[in-house]
């Protein structure tokens, strides 16, 4: 996001300052062409003072500016009549007059009293031009065109002179205000930074809540975030009181029905086996009230808690030639680990139970879900099983000791955590358990 808005922002700062040069040097190619054109019609009215009207045009031979004397020096003037003839030039004029200057004069035709001016790209010229009407001793009336023109090649140098100086500034000034964008964007996001290190913390249990300081766009988010966390620890720590309570109430009690004697066999295995589902179900509850709190956000590497599982389900089921496949990338899932191994516990112990002899355990994503698959080539479970199986006491095989609370355990540690639990038919021919987490 930092670098996007550093990308953004630095496009646009480059827009901004081109165009600004852009417009910087052609008002200033502007300005300079107008003040040369304003010393121009100056040396047009200095010319008129010193010309005397007579039968003919005549001009003195040194006229104020010595440039005019001066053959090279980009000051030049001449004067045409009536028929286009050259009445009068300086010495600093070529002649004859060029091409090239003759079409500045058809360029440049204004009627008397008139200033004009026209830039001549192919000699570099900016010439100015005046139209002057007077009469003759015998009464004529006479027309005289004046025309001053001076080089534009030391204007043209100058404005190129200046480009490369404002452009050389505007470079400065890009890496200036870029860096002081840079500070300013890197101190404004430090709180959210801090905020997403506190999270991730959060996640690892390092800590419980979000501490310290932050801006008033970030308060109440925060302030919402810790009520959350808080709610969230005090229902679960609720919850656990209350089993843990309810575990301890029944314990007493269980254990001396387990201790009574009768002589109907059949009334005894009955009242052994509910008193043991009973008990079972005591003993996980007692298990996870001191198992301690959970945290919401915590995060638990998967595949470390599968590898760990692995190794005890082998030496557990070392009797049987049995292939405990891992294929889990290093992901974390969010759970608490104590969570994640009980319900892994119960599915892979179940497949290694069920398997011929191999069970695998891989895991995919589906949109923002990670699932876990626990595969085995057994025999599978018929669809009409499936979803029965997930249910509190219910077993498709009783002849593997147990209560039948495996997988409905399994769901509800699942569902706490706002996932599900799907029984299929996997690709090795047996069952497989798909563990949906959010």
């Amino acid at each position: 996001m930092l670098a996007r808005a550093l990308a953004s922002s630095s496009a646009l700062l480059i827009l901004i300052l081109l165009g600004g040069v852009y417009l910087f040097e052609r008002q200033a190619e502007h300005r300079a062409y107008a003040e040369q054109a304003e010393r121009l019609k100056l040396h047009l009215y200095n010319l008129l003072a010193q010309a005397e009207f007579g039968s003919t045009l005549s001009m003195p031979i040194n006229l104020l500016d010595a440039r005019y004397e001066e053959q090279g020096s980009g000051l030049m003037a001449w004067a045409l009549d009536e028929a286009g003839d050259t009445a009068w030039m300086s010495v600093s004029t070529p002649s004859p007059l060029s091409a090239s200057m003759l079409g500045s004069v058809k360029q440049l035709d204004r009627e008397p009293g008139e200033f004009s001016f026209a830039i001549n790209p192919d000699v570099a010229l900016h010439v100015a031009h005046y139209r002057v009407l007077w009469d003759t001793p015998s009464g004529a009336t006479r027309q005289t065109r004046f025309f001053v023109a001076e080089s534009t090649q030391d204007l043209i140098a100058g404005l190129q002179q200046m480009r490369e100086q404002v452009r050389v500034i505007a470079g400065l000034l890009f890496i200036v205000v870029l860096s002081v964008q840079s500070m300013v964007i890197l101190w404004s996001t430090r709180p959210l930074k801090q905020l997403g290190k506190q999270v991730q913390e959060i996640e690892q249990g390092i800590r419980a809540e979000l501490s310290g300081e932050w801006p008033t766009e970030l308060g109440p988010l925060s302030e919402n975030l810790n009520i959350l966390l808080r709610g969230e620890q005090d229902r679960r720590d609720r919850i656990r009181k209350t089993l843990g309570d309810l575990a301890h109430s029944l314990k007493t009690p269980l254990a001396v029905l387990k201790s009574l004697q009768t002589q109907d066999q059949t009334l005894a295995s009955e009242l052994h086996e509910q008193v043991s589902r009973m008990d079972e179900m005591v003993q996980w509850q007692l298990q996870r009230a001191v198992g301690g709190a959970r945290n919401v956000l915590s995060k638990t590497a998967l595949v470390a808690v599968v590898e760990r599982l692995r190794a005890t389900l082998l030496r557990v089921y070392s009797d049987r030639d049995l292939s405990i496949d891992v294929q889990v990338g290093d992901v974390a899932v969010r759970m608490d680990e104590r969570d994640l191994l009980e319900l892994l516990g119960n599915v892979m112990d179940n497949a290694c139970k069920y398997c011929r002899s191999r069970v695998v355990v891989s895991m995919t994503t589906e949109g923002v879900n990670k699932v876990i698959l626990v595969s085995d080539d057994g025999d599978g479970i018929s669809p009409d099983l499936r979803s029965l199986l997930l249910e509190r006491g219910e077993r498709a095989d009783r002849r593997q000791p147990g209560q039948g609370l495996g997988l409905a355990l399994t769901v509800d540690i699942v569902s706490s955590y706002g996932g599900r639990v799907e029984i299929t038919e996997s690709e090795l021919g047996g069952a497989q358990v798909a563990l949906w987490l959010t």
